[in-house]
């Protein structure tokens, strides 16, 4: 790598940290595969470490730059067509690719979670995960997990090695209009439905 002026990690959860620092105390510009690292302390080392080098550090979020996706955000930022957003639900299933040092939400849920932050441009205030493990005791195959945010939408995503099907497909129910985001979907990834709920109005009294 002595030639090159940027540096491209693939990474397993317990080796990213220690890889991207070598390559930045090298002077390389580096880009790290998902996950960036195994904990919030190492990811602000790394940050660190770029800034007071002045090099770029970039995880390997791909979905943020599929047209899909950016064609997602310019909708969503026209709130007066699709409203406010309520919540966001996010499948991402197959069956098989086991790992045996991570388990499934640090394997499939970093695309979603990616997505669901740059559509809300938050982070979350309180996290929930639960899952099970079926195939390898200690690693979960299974997995749901929750995220809420101070301004009220709510994130849920559920992850599996186990489902009979790939599924890689992301809702977004708004105010007036809803988005189906289906990435498997070779044409028509995204789909509007010009559906909602309404809210009746309360009454205090039976009159």
């Amino acid at each position: 790598a002595d030639g090159l002026d940027a540096v491209v990690i693939a990474t397993f959860v317990k080796s990213p940290c220690p890889m991207a620092k070598a390559s930045l105390l090298a002077g390389k510009h580096t880009r790290i595969e998902k996950p960036m690292a195994a904990s919030v302390a190492e990811c602000e080392e790394l940050v660190d470490l770029a800034e007071s080098k002045g090099l770029t550090l970039m995880v390997g979020h791909t979905f943020l730059y599929s047209p899909a996706v950016r064609r997602m955000k310019e909708l969503l930022t026209r709130t007066r067509d699709m409203g406010e957003i309520q919540y966001i639900c996010s499948r991402r299933l197959n069956l098989g690719l086991f790992q045996k040092d991570i388990n499934v939400t640090w394997d499939l849920a970093p695309h979603d979670i990616s997505i669901i932050l740059y559509l809300l441009e938050e982070s979350p205030v309180s996290i929930n995960c639960r899952g099970n493990a079926h195939v390898t005791p200690g690693i979960e195959d299974v997995t749901s997990l929750c995220m809420n945010f101070r301004r009220g939408p709510f994130a849920m995503v559920h992850n599996s090695w186990l489902d009979p099907r790939k599924v890689r497909e992301m809702t977004i129910v708004c105010a007036k209009r809803m988005i189906v985001y289906d990435d498997i979907e070779p044409l028509e990834k995204i789909k509007i439905y010009d559906t909602r709920v309404e809210t009746p109005p309360h009454y205090d009294t039976f009159a």
